[in-house]
């Protein structure tokens, strides 16, 4: 009887270490089919919505903006295009899906050359051509929410702990100490939590 109790035991922990296995394998295939669900997605934030709003109406901001920025686009580069609901109650985010990530990622790119050498004067509603006070519009990836939820963490870690970089490259996040220092990549709180104690 004891040795088949221990036989048992055996398979039990067998069991519960192959389910753990296939738990977290699970768990990073649906972090991956997030990360490219998102990758060809940007975030435009703090855009006016014009009334009775339609997805031409969407698609032509989306296409001035990438004009002043220098990313000249056609309709075919761009998948979908949508607000989303949010708790804020002030204006709703854009999410553009472009067709690839070399569309979306040469409009990021040039988002930046952009803001970088108009730095007293950002990308805002006035490039734009829209109605009413310049207002700055603000650009990024568009990332799944557990993702949102560690570059949050991340940017309040970089805050606290003095490192002067934090942001995301392909659903990624990565922190740096200094100009000079080499990339961290965050994949997640625990490895916060670790760059804590040491």
């Amino acid at each position: 009887m004891s040795d088949k109790y221990d036989s048992l035991l055996e398979k039990v922990r067998n069991l519960e270490e192959q389910n753990s296995a296939y738990y977290k394998r699970i768990q990073e295939l649906e972090e991956k089919f997030e990360r490219e669900t998102h990758a060809t997605k940007i975030e435009l934030r703090n855009v006016p919505k014009e009334t009775h709003e339609t997805k031409d109406d969407l698609l032509n901001i989306l296409k001035k903006t990438g004009g002043v920025l220098g990313s000249t686009l056609q309709q075919s580069d761009v998948k979908n295009i949508y607000r989303i609901n949010t708790k804020n109650e002030g204006n709703k985010p854009i999410i553009a899906d472009f067709t690839s990530c070399l569309t979306k990622d040469k409009f990021i790119s040039n988002l930046k050359k952009y803001n970088k050498t108009h730095a007293n004067n950002k990308l805002n509603t006035k490039d734009i051509s829209m109605d009413g006070p310049a207002k700055p519009i603000y650009i990024s990836d568009n990332l799944p929410q557990k993702t949102r939820q560690l570059f949050a963490a991340g940017r309040d870690f970089a805050k606290k702990n003095n490192y002067v970089f934090c942001w995301t490259s392909v659903g990624r996040v990565y922190l740096k100490k200094s100009e000079q220092s080499k990339p961290i990549l965050i994949k997640c709180h625990e490895d916060l939590n670790k760059m804590s104690t040491e």
